[in-house]
């Protein structure tokens, strides 16, 4: 009768795989990460759809195509006429 034995290193070859397997696993599903991801760069578009809150006609427009803006630019001017002559 032929003792079939599993040899040493293939024991701890797998011991070693399913003790990565489980900490991996556990830090995926059970340790709640508080770091935050941080990247620097340029946001690029060819289109951008905007919309003032109120319509209008747009007398004068402030910017060229392609100029860069930043958050809270003026970018056109509405005829402000029909308003002004509602709050009067």
């Amino acid at each position: 009768m032929e003792n079939r034995r599993i040899p040493v290193p293939v024991i701890v070859i797998l011991v070693v795989v399913l003790l990565a397997v489980g900490y991996f696993a556990y830090q995926n599903f059970f340790v709640k990460s508080t770091a935050t991801l941080k990247a620097s760069g340029s946001i690029e578009t060819t289109q951008a759809s905007i919309g003032p809150e109120i319509g209008g006609k747009v007398v004068e427009v402030l910017v060229d195509e392609g100029q860069k803006v930043n958050a809270g630019d003026k970018l056109f001017r509405l005829d402000d006429t029909l308003l002004k002559a509602q709050r009067n």
